[in-house]
């Protein structure tokens, strides 16, 4: 017993010198020899390249504090080893949030966008980019910013692109293209619904993406649908290696209609595999114009998205991608008419009939209710350092439903419902030699579209089974400060229709269309301050179902549209030259014309005819061919007036004209300036704990000119007039205990003006927005 006593003694002194030594001498040591690493930065200007003097560098881990001199560097000395957060802030530049892993002394480069205001974010990309086609950008703070709008409405802040709208639903215009003429790719994929439709929005949330781009060149020949000379690319980016979860939370308010968002986005990347999570929900309810309410224009949305992504071997590139997008739209009740006297007297009306006084978030018919998902599938084989070969595949399920007013209790059953599966397959070959780049790809997209039974309504557009081939190559060599790019693509069409007459019998068409597309581009960059580009492009676009084959009530842009079995495909040229020039470091101009010739031009043209229905009375528009053109040019010019203070000013010159008739071209949007007056009013300010930067102030107008070219023959009514809007903006980014906040308050028509916009469906009926408070809220994490 005694000798069992002594042993369990022993052994108790035994772990407790263990304790003491692991308690007093190793973290001694490791205190002494690890805290020894250094960090240097080196912070550069995304758009100029140059370095950025006074970045404030704030180490969350350490609470340090550090800025750059200079020649834009910065070094954090006696770090240990481990994983550090760095807060980037400097004036004009979003804040911007690193995690750096610091095992052995580190040496960063590190770039911000400091260039929103310099050529206005206009590039041309290099060689090995994905195009060097004429672009636009929309950033991701840009984008949160607006987090009340829509996708199309997000884009109207870019030169050149406008809206066409039917209330609350928008779509963007690209130099006069839209619809089934110009391509949205979200996250890659070329969007697939029923585009037709100008009253069919986007089914995309823009706070999904990381960066929107406009790209407005004399081609994009590797995108379905862009060869008519235009792309909207809506893009998540990559989730950057960062094993700890940050996000972004936004909310928002906007006075008119008293609407509410939120939007939230989290994401992580541990060493297996990279996630990033994000829903958007928004609610909108009566809206108003400058003088009344109106009524029924209301909206609801529910968007998610998903990310994954995962790199094996560092030759495997993998992704995949989900996302929903669920909207409810209202369509102006006063847009409905029982006969034809209200309808004729509803044209000149001063306020829409079935207009009340009273707000209302509910959403009664007519509607619009429109689901879509999409599932990408995404690997990248990297074969050696100077080529790859990718393969996507996707799925996409559009699901539509139309309200209308209707009899005996059937007001919610659709008088439209569409359902739409795509199927789409990708294969690309990319190669770099030298200074040349060479692209070839083939593609695959089926559609099939469905009219669901129990509307009890004869079907606008048919049912369909579509399936579409191409094959494109491009290759672009630079040769000094030349670049040079030429492409070739083939697309098939095989589309097989089923036709429901008011008979009951049914017709069968098959449609077989081959079209070619070719482009090429000639870049030239005299300096880092001077550019010039010319583009040509040839495309050919088969006519859509609904041009063809549509015959009755369209209920979501209160009209009845009908086809043309007998149209034939459309071809145009389209020429493209643009310039641009910094004379001195605070006055840059940019500029772009474009020409765009078309044969056997198709268009909706408004008929003479108003038609009675049981369903109402509504005017009658067609389908027709013509010879067209299309031409015009963008401008965009900046000053630097002082320190902190700068001018901006945006012309988009546009004109359609129909040659066969020797008319003015109808929907073609009108010519507008916009201006804006920026002011930083302070770069920093200090109140207690809050640390506030960017303190920035915009004023802007947007002049919107009558169409004068449109005479009464052509249209239900005359185009509006001309108008002005101004509006306001505040901003400032706040830093708390190592966290950013983000204030933004915007006003929209200050001066609540009545006006009304030619490419608004609804200005047959109504005035369009009046004036517009929002307040936005952004904590990033």
């Amino acid at each position: 017993m005694q000798v069992g006593k002594v042993i369990s003694k022993l052994s108790l002194m035994w772990w407790l010198n263990k304790i003491i030594f692991v308690l007093i001498f190793i973290p001694g040591v490791v205190w002494a020899q690890n805290c020894n690493k250094n960090l240097k930065g080196y912070i550069f200007d995304t758009g100029t390249g140059k370095p950025l003097e006074a970045v404030a560098v704030f180490v969350k881990e350490t609470n340090a504090y550090y800025a750059t001199d200079s020649k834009g560097f910065f070094i954090s000395n006696g770090l240990c080893p481990g994983h550090y957060h760095f807060i980037l802030s400097h004036v004009g530049c979003a804040p911007k949030m690193l995690h750096v892993s610091v095992f052995s002394d580190t040496v960063l480069n590190i770039t911000m966008d400091h260039s929103v205001h310099l050529m206005h974010s206009v590039t041309v990309k290099g060689h090995h980019n994905q195009s060097n086609h004429k672009e636009e950008h929309i950033h991701e703070s840009e984008i949160i910013d607006q987090a009340k709008e829509t996708l199309a409405e997000v884009l109207e802040s870019l030169n050149g692109v406008s809206l066409i709208k039917n209330g609350g639903a928008a779509k963007p215009i690209v130099h006069g293209m839209y619809g089934n003429r110009l391509s949205i790719l979200n996250n890659g994929i070329p969007q697939a619904g029923q585009q037709w439709g100008n009253d069919h929005a986007p089914e995309i949330d823009p706070l999904s993406a990381n960066q929107i781009t406009v790209i407005k060149g004399s081609g994009a020949l590797e995108h379905f649908g862009g060869n008519m000379g235009s792309i909207i690319l809506v893009e998540p980016q990559k989730i950057k290696i960062e094993p700890h979860i940050h996000g972004k939370s936004t909310y928002f308010f906007e006075s008119n209609g008293r609407g509410h968002g939120l939007h939230a986005k989290v994401q992580q990347h541990t060493k297996a595999i990279g996630w990033r999570l994000g829903i958007t929900a928004k609610k909108r309810g009566d809206q108003n114009s400058a003088n009344y309410f109106l009524n029924n224009t209301g909206s609801d949305e529910l968007n998610y998205f998903v990310q994954l992504q995962n790199v094996y071997k560092d030759k495997w590139y993998n992704s995949i991608y989900f996302s929903a997008f669920n909207s409810t739209i209202g369509v102006l009740r006063g847009a409905h008419i029982g006969n034809l006297t209200d309808l004729r007297d509803a044209f000149s009306r001063e306020v829409p009939f079935f207009t009340e006084p009273n707000y209302s978030y509910g959403i009664e018919a007519p509607k619009q209710r429109v689901n879509h998902y999409l599932t990408k599938l995404r690997t990248k084989r990297v074969i050696d350092s100077l080529s790859s070969i990718t393969l996507t595949a996707a799925f996409q399920l559009n699901q539509r439903n139309e309200f209308d007013v209707r009899r005996v209790g059937r007001t919610e059953i659709p008088a439209m419902s569409l359902r739409q599966y795509s199927f789409y397959n990708d294969l690309k070959y990319q190669k770099r030699w030298r200074e040349n780049q060479l692209k070839f790809g083939i593609q695959l997209n089926v559609l099939d579209n469905t009219n669901l039974p129990g509307t009890g309504i004869l079907p606008l557009i048919p049912d369909y089974l579509s399936y579409q081939s191409a094959s494109y190559f491009i290759v672009n060599k630079t040769h000094g400060k030349h670049l040079l790019e030429a492409g070739l693509r083939y697309d098939y069409m095989y589309r097989s229709i089923l036709v429901f007459n008011a008979d009951r019998s049914i017709d069968r068409y098959l449609d077989l269309f081959g079209n070619y597309s070719a482009s090429a581009l000639w870049k030239y960059n005299a300096s880092d301050k001077s550019q010039i580009s010319a583009g040509f492009a040839y495309a050919m676009r088969p006519p859509g179902v609904n041009e063809l084959y549509s015959f009755g009530l369209h209920q979501g842009v209160s009209g009845i549209e009908e086809g043309d079995i007998n149209l034939d495909p459309e071809s145009s040229f389209k020429g493209t030259f643009s310039w641009e020039q910094r004379f001195f470091e605070s006055f840059y101009l940019s500029s772009f014309f474009y020409a765009q010739p078309f044969s056997n031009y198709i268009y909706l043209q408004p008929q003479e005819e108003i038609r009675l229905t049981i369903r109402g009375a509504f005017p009658v528009f067609k389908y027709q061919q013509i010879k067209a053109l299309i031409y015009g040019s963008d401008w965009v010019t900046g000053l630097d007036l002082f320190e902190g203070a700068n001018i901006e000013c945006k012309y988009s010159y546009i004109q359609g004209w129909d040659q066969t008739n020797d008319l003015g071209l109808v929907f073609i949007p009108a010519n507008r300036w916009q201006g804006s007056l920026n002011y930083e009013l302070a770069s920093t300010l200090q109140l207690g704990q809050f640390t506030f930067s960017n303190l920035r102030l915009q004023l802007n107008g947007t002049y919107v000119a009558k169409k004068d070219d449109i005479l009464l023959v052509q249209d239900f009514s005359l185009p509006p007039d001309a108008y002005y809007l101004l509006g306001a903006k505040f901003t400032t980014d706040i830093e708390l205990e190592g966290n950013l906040w983000r204030i933004v308050l915007d006003g929209d028509n200050l001066l609540n003006t009545s006006y009304r916009d030619y490419l608004n469906r609804l200005r047959y009926f109504s005035d369009d927005l009046g004036r517009n408070i929002s307040l936005g809220i952004i904590f990033e994490f």
